[in-house]
């Protein structure tokens, strides 16, 4: 007998995809001041690269707190 499937937790879900976009937009930022320093031309603000890189660091705390809380 098959085990059964795991039910998908809506929340976890939610937080996962929250993770994902904040880590491209960060990696995006990242891409984006390596070619302009390489062009030898204005990189994006460090603020801003600092900024998307805190969402990706509390995305990811909050998909870990997730888990122990809820245990999925």
């Amino acid at each position: 007998m098959a085990a059964p499937a795991p039910i998908l937790c809506m929340e976890k879900e939610r937080l996962i995809r929250a993770y994902t976009d904040a880590a491209l937009e960060y990696n995006h930022l990242n891409s984006i001041r390596i070619a302009a320093l390489i062009r030898g031309e204005e990189t994006p603000p460090v603020g801003q690269i600092s900024e998307a890189e805190m969402r990706k660091e509390n995305s990811k705390y909050a998909i870990l707190a997730h888990m122990l809380d809820h245990g999925c």
